[in-house]
């Protein structure tokens, strides 16, 4: 793909006595690939690709990490297991419902049952006084369904300003999306109030006054990509109830690593909001198996309310604009959520792999480069919750060369306290 840079790499590993420090520096310095790679998540593993093959063609044996990705790989018995789910599922495929177009767009009702029931396992779906099944929506992958959503509730309010409110600590390649399609001066970002809150409070939204004829979008991310902080679920039901009081306010909840917590914690985050009425009417759920269940190669996700205006509003522009949701997904999808309690089981063995590699990796960083983190700023890595690590730079290091120091890459933040680095989990056993 870049076979100029690497070969420009090559020649002056020998002329120029570089190791693999040097060639790091020298690509996240640049220009074509700054250009090229906005996203700083492409640009990251772009340059690990180059790097590595630059270094094999030079005949020098070490390699870079690459900790900037959430894809998954499944590693000895976890893939066989994972290999086993899956040809069971294909092999379940009712052939004849891969032959009929849905004109109405009404998509299978029997998923929508099998998702339902999947989200038992991180919720307690009692407390809501209201059949869901039929308000669940849909979606190939996360940008379908955020565009979607955010379509819709354009063509809810027409002829009203839209603001786009959120946590500087956002996933930021929704934010972009959001900035696309409602323009940049709809944006309100949210500055991270003290050090160890990486979310926003109910004072700071009373401070960032809005115009009474706007629709005000809040858009929080309740376990936290990139941080893996989840929200303290007081703290939550505070900010919710205050969103919730303002008329003209819409809560987008993205929800799609709440999963991957224990059930007794998760539900635990939503008991009180499943049991408010006023707050639900205000929320868009986003839901995603390729997190919960570690397929990101499976494009399942799904958006979801109580509020039937919202959810009919979606319907809408999802026929207005899509053929149908894939056949094939639907029975891979009914097939695959079959039988929860296997599901179960494996996603806690995967769950907890990745916690294994996480508290390595961190025990790992301090032992050997303590120096370039402040660790008393970041959030505590803790057993089980997360697939990321989120560590804060000491201010007077640059990101480039903590990567070349380390020959660990990850994906820089930039918060307005200083520099971060997310390190993700879902595809490597380095330790």
């Amino acid at each position: 793909m870049f076979d100029n840079i690497v070969n420009e790499l090559v020649s002056r590993v020998s002329t120029d006595n570089l190791w693999l420090k040097d060639i790091l520096k020298i690509l996240f310095a640049n220009e074509e690939l700054k250009t090229k790679f906005i996203n700083e998540i492409r640009r990251s593993t772009i340059i690990w690709q180059i790097t590595n093959e630059a270094l094999l063609k030079s005949g020098i044996k070490e390699k870079c990490k690459i900790l900037a990705i959430w894809d998954i790989k499944y590693f000895w018995d976890l893939e066989n297991k994972w290999n086993k789910l899956i040809k069971n599922a294909l092999g379940n495929i009712n052939t004849e419902n891969l032959t009929w177009y849905d004109l109405t767009s009404q998509w299978s009702s029997e998923l929508r049952v099998r998702l339902k029931e999947y989200m038992w396992m991180y919720y307690n779906l009692q407390l809501i006084n209201q059949n869901i099944t039929s308000n669940i929506v849909l979606s190939y992958w996360w940008t379908d369904a955020f565009v979607t959503v955010l379509d819709s509730i354009k063509s809810f309010f027409p002829k009203n300003k839209i603001n786009f409110i959120f946590p500087e600590a956002s996933f930021m390649a929704n934010v972009k999306i959001a900035e696309n399609i409602l323009w940049e001066s709809s944006l309100l970002k949210i500055n991270k109030p003290i050090w160890n809150n990486f979310f926003f409070t109910k004072n700071q939204f009373k401070e960032n006054t809005l115009w009474i004829d706007d629709i005000n979008i809040y858009y929080i991310t309740t376990v936290w990509n990139p941080t893996w902080q989840k929200l303290d679920n007081l703290n939550l039901i505070e900010i919710l109830e205050y969103i919730s009081s303002q008329h003209n306010s819409i809560i987008i909840l993205d929800n799609v690593y709440v999963g991957l917590l224990r059930n007794e914690i998760s539900s635990l985050m939503f008991d009180k909001i499943f049991s408010n009425p006023n707050i639900m009417k205000h929320i868009i759920f986003i839901e995603s198996l390729s997190k919960t269940l570690g397929a990101t190669g499976i494009r399942i996700w799904w958006s979801w309310s109580v509020n039937d205006w919202y959810i009919g509003e979606i319907k809408k522009t999802t026929i207005l604009k899509k053929a149908w949701f894939s056949k094939l997904l639907n029975e891979l999808g009914i097939n695959l959520l079959s039988d929860l309690w296997k599901i179960e089981e494996f996603q806690n063995l995967v769950y907890d792999y990745w916690s294994s590699q996480r508290l390595k990796f961190i025990n790992f960083i301090k032992n050997n480069f303590q120096c370039y983190f402040d660790f008393n700023n970041s959030p505590e890595v803790q057993d089980r919750e997360g697939i990321y690590v989120f560590l804060k730079v000491k201010d007077w290091y640059k990101i480039e060369d903590i990567f070349a120091e380390t020959w660990i890459i990850g994906v820089w933040i930039n918060l307005s306290d200083w520099l971060y680095i997310r390190y993700a989990f879902g595809n490597v056993n380095y330790y």
